[in-house]
């Protein structure tokens, strides 16, 4: 009896999308460092994007939806927030650790492990990352998407995840 083994990637595991233009959007767990021009007591290092997608600031009064955005498009609310205290603030978001998208690799490949990514890849470049399919590796890739924790879904499905096998 010959063994075939598998490849199962589960991907989406918490789950930041992507727009049609492929810029990341941000997600629950992505840390950001928000900086603002020639105001440092504002700017703050560090910011947790919490569970729900939304992140606090000061003098901000209640939570600021980061969730979903992508940089430009946070600094962009961040500095329309603070309007009311100071005009034209320059306000630049970057993502210090990206924490939303990860994707695990398991079964027959020679590293099993999971993987943070920060931007759209490839089924090979996932591949290569797990160093490549093990010697006992069968013919048939399996993955699950799951969507259990995207705040960013725009389609009302029931199942939280999606199977597809591919030979």
């Amino acid at each position: 009896m010959k063994l075939i083994a598998g490849l199962i990637l589960l991907i989406g595991v918490s789950g930041a999308v992507y727009a049609q233009d492929d810029r990341y959007r941000i997600g629950p767990g992505d840390v950001l460092d928000v900086r603002i021009y020639n105001r440092p007591q504002l700017s703050r290092d560090g910011v947790r994007v919490e569970g729900s997608g939304m992140i606090r600031m000061p003098l901000i009064e209640g939570d600021i939806k980061a969730a979903c955005l992508t940089e430009g498009e946070l600094a962009k609310e961040i500095s329309t927030r603070y309007a009311k205290f100071y005009k034209n603030l320059q306000v630049d978001v970057f993502i210090k650790d990206y924490q939303s998208q990860q994707v695990a690799v398991i079964g027959a490949v020679n590293d099993q492990s999971r993987f943070r990514l920060q931007r759209r890849i490839r089924l090979l470049e996932l591949l290569t990352f797990a160093k490549g399919p093990s010697t006992r590796a069968g013919q048939t890739i399996n993955i699950v998407h799951s969507s259990t924790s995207s705040p960013c879904k725009q389609t009302d499905e029931s199942d939280s995840s999606v199977f597809t096998s591919y030979k």
